[in-house]
């Protein structure tokens, strides 16, 4: 095997010297590794080792950050391709979906590539939000994937409205799909926000819109908190005037009380007393907005 000369050499410097207290990078050496008084000095000629020992390492734990950072001095003295980089990460998320190192070096890679020219960072980012998705739909709950598609929108998409407004239309199947997942709510919460700065965007309409959604959610899919949550974050943030935010939370009471109160003729079961309870936290909810507004 190719550089296993070289492992065991360095294997057997490790666990013989027990006084290693220094180690360097050795340029123009014919020797491959040398041990000196305690100084321990490697070869630079030995990148392509480091560049398969690496990957064959992230292969099996995604998560040795020191790994990663072995590739990114790689990367950036042109020995590995972005390209490269992409393909071999994209091959490491498919069995580990939920990785945080991964994700992280995605992004150090996305801004890198972003300083360079001729790219078009869009289109990439595009394709990233699409493997993010991907990786979101192999692990349930995966805050990791979810957390970079927000900070794909934040940093490099959030003046393109047509990118935000398809993210909130594509994302709309998820809530049936997983619908105690909190994460698709914070998703979310973040479009809307994004939407919300953007001048040209009516997003008083796109709000009421997210609550006739989230209403239906709530009725079809008994005791769920995460849609309840995000309703306090609807009603709390929609961009509306007081006298209409008023309007609108007498709306609420009364969603309330025809729908989530116990009317004694539903029985018992376990989700139809989470639903009671959630319900019950979110009229207390309203009521002070309510009491907020006509303090004004």
């Amino acid at each position: 095997m190719e550089g296993e000369k070289e492992y065991s050499e360095l294997i057997k410097i490790l666990t013989d010297e027990k006084h290693i207290d220094e180690l360097g990078i050795i340029h123009g050496s014919q020797n491959e590794m040398l041990f000196v008084d305690g100084k321990l000095g490697v070869s630079s000629e030995l990148t392509d080792d480091i560049t398969n020992l690496s990957m064959v390492l992230l292969l099996i734990n995604p998560e040795c950050y020191t790994a990663w950072n072995a590739r990114k001095e790689l990367i950036i003295s042109k020995v590995i391709s972005t390209a490269e980089e992409f393909q071999l990460m994209n091959l490491i998320l498919s069995c580990h979906p939920r990785s945080a190192e991964l994700f992280s070096h995605r992004r150090w890679l996305i801004q890198y590539i972003a300083k360079s020219d001729g790219y078009d960072i869009i289109t990439l980012c595009k394709l990233e939000l699409k493997v993010a998705a991907k990786a979101a739909d192999k692990y349930y709950s995966n805050y990791i994937s979810w957390s970079h598609r927000c900070w794909i929108l934040s940093t490099y998409l959030s003046n393109s409205p047509e990118i935000l407004l398809h993210e909130l239309e594509d994302t709309t199947s998820w809530l049936s799909l997983h619908i105690s997942d909190s994460n698709i709510y914070y998703y979310r919460q973040r479009l809307l926000m994004l939407l919300a700065e953007l001048t040209h965007v009516n997003s008083k309409k796109l709000w009421m819109h997210e609550l006739r959604i989230n209403k239906e959610m709530i009725e079809f899919y008994t005791g769920h908190e995460a849609m309840w949550l995000f309703r306090r974050f609807l009603l709390a943030n929609i961009p509306a005037a007081d006298e209409e935010k008023k309007l609108i939370c007498n709306q609420e009471m009364k969603f309330v009380n025809m729908h989530c109160s116990d009317d004694g003729t539903s029985g018992f079961t376990f989700e139809r007393n989470r639903q009671i309870h959630f319900a019950k936290s979110y009229e207390i909810f309203v009521d002070l907005i309510m009491s907020h507004l006509n303090s004004k």
